[in-house]
């Protein structure tokens, strides 16, 4: 991809109180996939390849998925203040899907949900795009750049 920027290093990672002192451990710090940066701005896009297909809520990203995106977000909030717009993508293998977008929502008894059940406004939207598997090996292979992947995933971070 494009415009990728090195932040791993820069993340967070767990600080241990133990017997009233503080360890730092860096090994067990958050790492991205990858962070692609508006090439025209200072928004980011934190980018989590997925190696399944998501074609339903049976095969979807776990929770635990989700949640570590959202962190990664928030961290990346932290690390770039100035930064307008931080958006997450999971990028799924195959030429199309059906998920677009996951969002979290307040559980509740009813059988239909809707965009005002979303709490976009507390967990960041994750956009789910899709890549074809066969365009990305024939371009890694060559040391090619996937040009159009690249642009996808900055016009969400627009």
């Amino acid at each position: 991809l494009l415009n990728k920027e090195k932040m791993n290093h820069r993340l967070m990672a767990p600080l241990y109180k133990i017997s009233d002192s503080y360890f730092f451990a860096p090994a067990r710090g958050q790492r991205t996939d990858t962070i692609i940066k508006n090439p025209n701005c200072n928004n980011y896009c934190v980018v989590d390849a997925k190696y399944y297909a998501a074609k339903n809520i049976q095969t979807s990203p776990q929770l635990a998925d989700i949640v570590k995106q959202f962190y990664y977000s928030e961290a990346v909030k932290l690390i770039e203040p100035s930064a307008k717009i931080i958006s997450s993508v999971f990028v799924f293998p195959g030429k199309s899907g059906n998920i677009e977008s996951i969002h979290m929502a307040k559980k509740e008894n009813k059988k239909n949900y809707d965009s005002f059940d979303c709490l976009d406004d507390n967990y960041s939207p994750i956009i789910c795009i899709y890549q074809d598997p066969i365009e990305l090996i024939m371009h890694y292979a060559s040391t090619k750049k996937l040009i159009s992947l690249s642009s996808k995933i900055v016009e969400l971070c627009s």
